[in-house]
Order: structure tokens, then sequence, then C-alpha cells
């Protein structure tokens, strides 16, 4: 196969092509870095790090009912493993926990330094119910202080 001649109608198109590429990079890229910027950091615990030695608000009535990393990946283990039959959306969940309350046990576990100022005005419970995965699997949470005995 022979490549086209500079100047060829073939050669022209893909050079504008190549070059509408590399603009769109240079979007993506300046895109990615606003991103990174505005989201960073993404988690409740990578945030909390961040604010290590310093205050920040705990929320009395924000009730959390995730994971650490850890024990999601023994979750996702779980289903892979011994239960690969389940298909389908399953809600999983630990047992509720206010965020204050998680914050101050993450706080006193890892030495942080940090003040929390509990806030009882916020409200809100995006708690989940495992019963139904818990009864199919045998799944027990582990309890929070394990959770975060193990970030340690």
């Amino acid at each position: 196969a022979q490549l086209p001649e500079p100047g060829t109608k073939h050669n022209e198109q893909s050079t504008k092509h190549n070059e509408q590429s590399t603009k769109h990079n240079e979007q993506s890229t300046k895109h990615d870095k606003r991103r990174t910027k505005h989201n960073a950091p993404h988690g409740l615990l990578e945030w909390f790090l961040g604010n290590r030695g310093g205050r920040v608000k705990g929320f009395a009535n924000a009730i959390y009912t995730g994971f650490t990393t850890h024990e999601m990946a023994r979750i996702i283990d779980l289903v892979l493993v011994q239960h690969p039959e389940l298909h389908g959306v399953w809600q999983v969940s630990s047992e509720p926990i206010s965020k204050y309350e998680l914050l101050n046990m993450v706080n006193e576990q890892l030495k942080l330094g940090i003040v929390i100022d509990r806030d009882d005005e916020f409200h809100c419970d995006r708690s989940l119910d495992s019963t139904r995965f818990r009864e199919t699997t045998g799944y027990q949470p582990p309890t929070w202080d394990d959770m975060i005995a193990e970030l340690h």
C-alpha cells in the first residue's frame, strides 16, 4: 500500500482530524484539571484526613450506612466466590451511624487532633436496608469499631 502524496485530499483530511483530536484532548485535560480541583477530595474519610489538626462540622442527623473500602472488598469477594448466582440490584449496608459519631471514632482511633463541632440542624438519612442481602448470603457487617480499627 502506498501512502497518499502530500497535499492530497486524504492527507489534508488526516491532518485536519489530527488537529481536531489535539484540540479535543487539550480541552479534556483542562476539564479534568477543573473537575479534580472542584471535586477533590472524593470521600468522607479523604476529606476528613485533609483537615488534620483543623476544625470541621459533624452532622449528628446525617445517617451513614456505607463501608470502609476493605469491607466492601470482602463483600464483593463474598458475592463473586460464594454467591455467583446473585444478580440484579441489592442493597448492602452497615449498621447506621451518624457522620458525627463516625468522624469522632476515626478522629480518636487515628489521633488526628481535629475539633468536631456537633451540628444538629442538618438532616439527611439515605440509609439502605440490606435485610434481603443478609438473609440470602448470611453476611453480617462488622461493627464500626472493627472497621475503623482496620484503618490504622
